[in-house]
């Protein structure tokens, strides 16, 4: 099951690891209710990726938070549990107004 998670994206990162391609995106969020006590800005979320989608975040820049839609799906994850992964960006959304950040002028 693919769906949409529309988030504000930190950065993205890639790596070799013997070999193997690995590739994780970072997103910020507001911290959950019941943590809000114990964060200072954003909750900072690493999810795992396909490597094609460090290219797709090629936008993506240092002290900018930008808002996209990434493409995710669900993998099976230790003790039969499951956990996001990155399969692709969706075309982008309006970033500014909806990252609540002020225009630049």
């Amino acid at each position: 099951m693919q769906f949409e998670y529309p988030t504000t994206v930190l950065g993205a990162t890639r790596m070799l690891v013997e070999g193997r391609p690995y590739a994780f995106v970072f997103v910020g969020e507001t911290p959950e209710p019941d943590r809000a006590k114990d964060c200072h800005g954003f909750s900072i979320r690493k999810i795992p990726a396909d490597p094609v989608v460090f290219d797709m975040l090629s936008d993506v820049r240092y002290g900018e938070p930008t808002r996209k839609n990434l493409m995710m799906i669900l993998k099976q994850a230790a003790g039969g549990k499951s956990q996001p992964h990155v399969v692709g960006v969706a075309p982008d959304l309006p970033q500014r107004k909806q990252a609540n950040l002020p225009e630049k002028a």
